[in-house]
């Protein structure tokens, strides 16, 4: 039932069973033994249990590959290290150059590491853009299937952010100075538009006192030709009194014509004088209602830095919080992580060194069994050689066969303790492996 090599693991037992003995066994592979190579032998069972060792037994030398073959991972000299952005590169050096000449492939934090570059001692990736923040372990898997654990990198993204962060606090900057630098130009137009307006009042007032003079100077041209005129008359009437009496009349009108006159002045100097005191008030009110405007924008400038700088004072406050709490629970989680690593390795190391000695001591157990089976053999061969009627050959053959027991028992006894070494590796493996998984997840909540 394990599949793999079946057909020719029944001809190499047929072939060793005699016809009319053979016998059709269905044969089920324990789960333990998946990733392993096996080997079958089939042993009669005897009536008696001590003459079970004696009977034949018959190995078959094929090995059975039972499932899919187990990658182990070996021990290496690849090392990487340091802390890279996504997207960087980064290095992973073998001493030993054990990483082979063909490409494989490199995992990162459980995902795949793009490959740039192939070396038998220089290994060089790309830490992928989607990969997790934190330390990541780097697997090397090599052409032939082999596995490399070439340490940790910690994929760091601070120095990117805090680039990001100042290159938005400029832009934030430079979209205030731009405001600003608008803010003063409306101020500058307004002040320019004022000015204008200031200017243009003044002009039409020095226009309308200038029409003034100018009637002003009308009207004292013509009390001018009036008076010449009455003083023409005047000569003309020579002292005729009616004529006198005209003379008279016209100097009395040329007299309310110069009243009319400096009347009009006065109306014109008044008039003059109310302009420019409007004038002077629509200035006065004019600046105070910029001085007002000015002082409007300087207190709302003033409440919205202030609102920015609580803001941010707010969100540092609360960014320093945050990452006091986060700090402590990742530096518990970090130290955490880092002592069930140390056991990680420290297991790995000793499940290394047991599987090393257990393998050992399984070759022995292999070849003491070829040796006892070949010495039952002999012991089977030399039983029909044995004169029964020799009361010293039977007990030279008994001692014999004691011996052969005592060493069976030993055997058994070894092989029973190689099994139990296998049960605490297995039971090692298990824990390694609930150790490693918990590595993992204290990567993941890391990250």
């Amino acid at each position: 039932k394990s599949g793999t090599g079946a057909s020719g693991l029944a001809q190499d037992l047929l072939g060793k069973i005699s016809p009319n003995e053979r016998q059709f066994l269905s044969v089920s592979v324990p789960k333990n033994f998946d990733g392993k190579q096996v080997r079958l032998a089939v042993q009669r069972v005897g009536l008696l249990p001590y003459l079970g060792p004696m009977l034949p037994k018959y190995e078959c030398k094929t090995e059975v590959q039972v499932g899919k073959p187990a990658q182990e991972e070996i021990a290496s000299a690849a090392r990487t290290g340091g802390s890279f952005e996504r997207g960087a590169t980064f290095s992973i050096r073998d001493t030993r150059q054990q990483m082979g000449g063909a490409p494989g492939s490199v995992q990162l934090g459980g995902g795949e590491a793009e490959v740039v570059g192939w070396r038998p001692d220089v290994v060089r990736a790309r830490v992928p853009f989607d990969a997790p923040e934190g330390t990541q372990e780097v697997i090397v898997t090599t052409s032939d299937g082999r596995i490399i654990n070439a340490g940790t990198i910690t994929v760091d993204e601070s120095r990117k952010r805090a680039a990001e962060e100042a290159r938005r606090r400029e832009a934030e900057e430079r979209r205030r100075e731009e405001a600003r630098r608008r803010e003063e130009g409306a101020r500058r137009q307004e002040e320019a538009d004022a000015r204008r307006k200031e200017q243009d009042e003044a002009a039409r007032q020095t226009q309308e006192a200038r029409e003034a003079q100018e009637e002003a100077r009308q009207a004292q041209e013509e009390l001018r030709r009036r008076e010449e005129a009455a003083r023409r008359a005047r000569e003309e009437a020579g002292g005729d009194a009616a004529k006198q009496e005209a003379a008279r009349r016209a100097t009395e009108a040329a007299r309310r014509a110069r009243e009319e006159a400096r009347r009009r002045d006065e109306a014109a100097r008044q008039e003059r004088q109310e302009a420019a005191q409007e004038k002077e008030e629509a200035r006065r009110k004019e600046a105070a209602r910029l001085a007002a405007e000015e002082a409007r924008r300087k207190e709302d400038a003033l409440r919205r830095e202030q609102a920015r700088q609580a803001e941010e004072a707010r969100r540092r406050e609360e960014a320093a919080r945050q990452n006091s709490g986060r700090a402590r629970e990742m530096a518990r989680l970090r130290e955490q992580r880092d002592e069930l690593a140390a056991r990680r390795d420290a297991l790995r190391r000793e499940l290394n060194a047991e599987m090393a000695e257990w393998r050992k001591k399984a070759a022995e157990i292999d070849a003491r069994r070829d040796e006892l089976a070949q010495r039952q053999e002999a012991l089977r061969q030399e039983a029909g050689t044995v004169d029964r009627g020799d009361a010293g050959a039977v007990a030279a053959y008994n001692r014999k066969i004691q011996q052969f027991e005592d060493e069976r028992r030993a055997f058994n006894q070894d092989v029973r303790d190689v099994n139990a070494a296998k049960a605490q590796i297995e039971a090692k493996t298990r824990q390694l492996g609930e150790v490693a998984a918990r590595v993992r997840e204290l990567d993941e909540q890391l990250r």
